[in-house]
């Protein structure tokens, strides 16, 4: 399982709104504020002969 808080302070986009500065509009950004949790299952099955389970299917050249 993986985990990230992310979070960023800029002041030149925190705390402007689309009406802050006078005969300017701007699209009121803010810093990235964020949190992901990710979660992975995974596995493996063989549909193939059990007799034949060993034998290399392909080799890399030497």
């Amino acid at each position: 399982m993986l985990y990230e808080d992310y979070d960023s302070d800029d002041w030149g986009v925190d705390g402007v709104a689309p009406d802050t500065l006078p005969n300017v509009l701007t699209w009121g950004g803010v810093s990235p504020d964020y949190e992901v949790t990710l979660f992975s299952l995974g596995f493996r099955y063989n549909l193939g002969d059990p007799e034949r389970r060993d034998q290399v299917l392909y080799a890399l050249p030497e």
